[in-house]
């Protein structure tokens, strides 16, 4: 899981209408998250940002048993515009600001 690199393109048709195309690329960071510590297959995320300003990423991942999925909350930094996440955490981490 992880970002995708998009670009965007204007076209003319012969109708002299513009037509944008959009497309995407896995980035060469991907995945941001792995399986790791008992968090397996993480996926289907968002990303939240709280009122200190710092962003987190919310997503699911299937327990050890593979019995069902857990949410999981993880602080998401920025470096060089890029994602980075030290994830999936495994102990305790300090909560987003309310």
């Amino acid at each position: 899981m992880g970002p995708k690199i998009c670009t965007e393109r204007i076209w003319l048709n012969l109708l002299d209408t513009a037509v944008k195309f959009t497309s995407c690329k896995d980035a060469a960071e991907n995945p941001i998250l792995e399986t790791t510590c008992g968090a397996l297959g993480p996926g289907h995320n968002t990303l939240i940002e709280d009122a200190a300003g710092q962003t987190w990423i919310v997503y699911h991942a299937w327990d050890a048993a593979y019995s069902r999925r857990r949410l999981w909350i993880d602080r998401l930094d920025w470096k060089d515009g890029k994602p980075v996440v030290d994830g999936p955490t495994c102990t305790a981490q300090d909560a987003p600001t309310p």
